[in-house]
């Protein structure tokens, strides 16, 4: 079985730390060129792993033709430009969330992905963390029978974290990233559910011009309530992940993961094996995304997230930023 060659575009942080690493060690693939508009940075990541060509110019990268598929790790205001060019250079794309910054945008390159037959793949991780994947085989199995809500939140300190200070410079809110990746765990365990409506409140509570507080309840058509709240103004300095669902027969916690069964009446803790840690979870769910999207590429596994998907989280976050702005209830369409 031939190797999927792989280029990497941006060679911030988090390539450094999870894609670079993991996709050197993936023995379905061989990383062919770097890019980077440092092109020093390019130069000295391509020698330390030992990559043969690096650039400083996407077109470059793409005129060279040495790879099969392209990963997008740059600012997400330049995701639509590079996405569009690799697909028109018949490469098949991965580019680190949020996908783009509009759901018109996700839209197009997903329908420019299905029409040229390439792979579209947006990374959300959390799709791959092992809790994530055991609840959606619960809720499979109907194990929460009928779910009546789903309360989830992400809350971190804003001088503490990469992504604000990334935020300040891109002019991106709180909502394409911690309220992003609450929605699409979300809807991704209760495999998309129909949404009836949305109300919301978004807001910047202590910056000039980026919201950095995000509520949310969506209902569903179903009868459910989902409800979301992503913070970066948490008082103290650790970041709080949670996600409690509820349901007819029985429920769930997240962080660390807990299984409750409703018993005569009652709901009573379900016993687990040993977890792993909240940062184990974090780092292998990288480790598992990039290797389902070479497995995907290898004709080895389904897609498990689609830019298809990721559009519709998009339009989801559209309509939170509408019904804030005119401050009622949205009904979704």
């Amino acid at each position: 079985m031939n190797k999927i060659k792989v280029s990497i575009i941006g060679l911030g942080e988090i390539a450094q730390n999870f894609y670079l690493p993991n996709l050197v060690n993936n023995h379905l693939a061989v990383i062919t060129a770097l890019c980077d508009i440092q092109k020093t940075k390019a130069q000295i990541l391509s020698d330390k792993y030992e990559i043969p060509m690096y650039y400083s110019n996407m077109d470059e990268l793409l005129d060279a033709n040495v790879s099969d598929a392209v990963i997008i790790c740059t600012p997400t205001n330049t995701h639509y430009e590079l996405a569009k060019k690799s697909l028109i250079a018949k490469k098949h794309i991965y580019i680190e969330k949020p996908f783009v910054e509009s759901y018109n945008e996700a839209l197009e390159l997903a329908e420019l992905a299905k029409e040229m037959n390439l792979i579209a793949m947006v990374g959300m991780n959390n799709r791959f963390r092992y809790d994530s994947i055991m609840l959606k085989n619960y809720i499979k199995q109907n194990y929460f029978g009928k779910i009546l809500y789903i309360y989830s939140g992400i809350h971190q300190h804003k001088r503490n974290i990469k992504s604000f200070q990334i935020a300040q410079v891109e002019d991106i809110s709180v909502l394409y990233d911690l309220a992003l990746t609450l929605l699409d765990s979300i809807f991704w365990i209760t495999d998309f559910p129909e949404i009836h409506s949305i109300r919301s409140n978004v807001f910047h509570h202590s910056t000039r011009k980026i919201d950095d507080i995000a509520l949310a309840t969506i209902k569903l058509k179903n009868g459910s309530l989902i409800s979301i709240e992503a913070n970066w103004n948490q008082f103290d300095e650790k970041t709080t992940y949670y996600c409690d669902i509820h349901g007819t027969l029985g429920g769930a916690e997240v962080n660390p993961l807990r299984l409750y069964k409703k018993i005569d009446g009652k709901y009573t803790l379900q016993p687990l094996l040993q977890q792993m840690s909240n940062y184990e979870l974090y780092k292998n769910s990288y480790r598992n995304e990039i290797n389902n999207f070479i497995q995907i590429l290898q004709g080895l596994t389904p897609e498990m997230s689609s830019a298809q998907e990721s559009a519709y989280i998009l339009k989801i976050i559209e309509n939170i930023k509408n019904s804030s702005l005119e401050n009622k209830e949205i009904i979704f369409e």
